[in-house]
């Protein structure tokens, strides 16, 4: 899941030259930044909403000099539903309003000019049945953060798989269009990479399949009988360049939560990460990344990783959310 690629390129090189700036202290690289939850300038276990509810697959936007917003899922019921919530800390989140319903999976974008696309997995209503992608438009923050969508939810039909496609993040949007990285359940056996790109004018979804990093993932230790999963991108800063992370499986399908990684791409280069919490959770699921003002007005990188119970340290299962200043 991703969005700040959508912030203007001069802005965030400003923001690269500035953390780069002779005698400002070396940055941090990327992949230290993934790791090192111990280091971080902050961080939040186990995060919930204000109504205690879990806050999984978090994907984080600033929202101007308000704080940040938040899209994510809650599973009540037996039914997963997509939320949005605020905060001024990234701490304590208020809850704002249900997005979706039968919905998970969701991250969100900056249209440019204004407004915002929320994208996610729809588990009802899908041609066919299972799950599909879907997304909605939202005029304003203040829409978005009512639950106010423009139109209709719009869906997408699946292309390379009969049984499932989803977990989507943004890599790129216009005026006109998106496009969006999503996995695709192959031959309904394992998750695979896929990328595509949305006309919002034409309804015209063109989708194709990523074997490249498939491949990639694998050398660097993804099973092939495991599932390669969701994934996000930002510009990140201190490298002036779009960075991105992975998450897939060191083990079959049967190996259960517990197999879960994450993974960091540079520069095409896939590598797997050695998270380090507290108390020494495994596994790694659902990773998103946002170059961001932090809350102590420093630019940096905001993380959020779900740490499944299954490979959890004590007290550390659920949302994880951290974040690390590029500079001193």
């Amino acid at each position: 899941m991703g969005s700040c690629l959508v912030v203007k390129r001069s802005l965030s090189c400003l923001i690269a030259c500035l953390v780069l700036a002779p005698g400002a202290g070396a940055a941090i690289p990327y992949r230290e930044a993934l790791e090192g939850v111990t280091k971080a300038n902050g961080h939040r276990y186990g995060t919930r909403d204000s109504r205690g509810r879990s806050m999984d697959t978090l994907k984080i936007l600033r929202r101007g000099v308000k704080g940040y917003l938040g899209v994510y899922h809650t599973l009540s019921r037996g039914r997963f539903d997509v939320q949005v919530a605020t905060s001024r800390d990234l701490v304590a989140w208020r809850h704002r309003a249900t997005l979706a319903t039968n919905a998970s999976q969701p991250t969100v974008a900056r249209r440019p000019g204004g407004g915002y696309l929320v994208a996610y997995e729809k588990d009802s209503g899908c041609s066919g049945g299972n799950n599909c992608l879907a997304f909605k438009r939202y005029d304003s923050a203040r829409q978005l953060l009512s639950g106010k969508q423009r139109g209709r939810e719009r869906r997408i039909d699946r292309t390379f798989s009969k049984c499932a496609e989803g977990t989507p993040n943004f890599f790129r949007v216009t005026s006109s269009s998106f496009e969006i990285g999503f996995h695709y359940f192959r031959n309904c056996r394992v998750d695979r990479q896929a990328r595509g790109t949305y006309n919002l004018a034409t309804g015209v979804w063109r989708p194709r399949k990523l074997p490249s990093i498939d491949g990639r993932l694998l050398a660097a230790g993804a099973d092939p009988g495991g599932n390669i999963g969701d994934r996000d991108a930002t510009f990140y800063g201190p490298a002036g360049a779009e960075r991105s992370v992975y998450e897939a499986m060191i083990g079959p399908r049967s190996a259960g939560f517990g197999a879960w990684r994450c993974f960091a791409e540079e520069a095409g280069v896939i590598t797997q990460l050695r998270v380090r919490t507290h108390g020494g959770s495994t596994a790694c699921a659902n990773p998103t990344v946002t170059n961001a003002t932090l809350p102590d007005g420093r630019a940096g990188l905001i993380v959020t990783y779900f740490i499944p119970v299954e490979g959890a340290a004590r007290g550390e299962a659920g949302t994880l959310v951290f974040w690390q200043a590029y500079g001193p």
